[in-house]
């Protein structure tokens, strides 16, 4: 487990996620929502894999948030959130090269339909 002097130095990270963890919930619900329900069949596939982004995200943030509160993580159930959270962390990095990925792909299907100058706005 990790030291007093561990925890001290990070004693203002539970404040930050609650902060971020409301907003990382409403972002994915809004995205959630508009894919189901605003956005055509067309649009569904790309946003509802990107959609696992905000979900993570929200994931990740309620994790740390409790994580960071229950430091210095003595107990079993506190190191068994650590790990979920170390797992979360993890899983964070491949899931923005993917989103990366998706966005890139995307651009490049639909880069042959814009106007030479409105492409150049966009690479400005």
């Amino acid at each position: 487990p990790p030291s007093s002097t561990f925890c001290d130095k990070y004693s203002y990270a539970p404040f930050v996620y609650l902060v971020m963890t409301p907003v990382w919930w409403a972002l994915f619900a809004i995205w959630a929502w508009k894919t189901y329900t605003r956005w055509t069949a067309q649009y569904r596939p790309i946003h509802s894999l990107l959609c696992a982004v905000p979900a993570v995200q929200f994931l990740h943030s309620l994790l740390s948030l409790i994580a960071f509160s229950s430091c210095p993580w003595s107990k079993t159930r506190s190191v068994v959130i650590a790990v979920f959270w170390a797992l979360a962390t993890g899983l964070k990095g491949p899931l923005m090269l993917q989103a990366l990925l998706l966005v890139a792909k995307g651009w490049c299907i639909t880069r042959d339909e814009l106007r030479q100058k409105l492409q150049s706005v966009l690479q400005c």
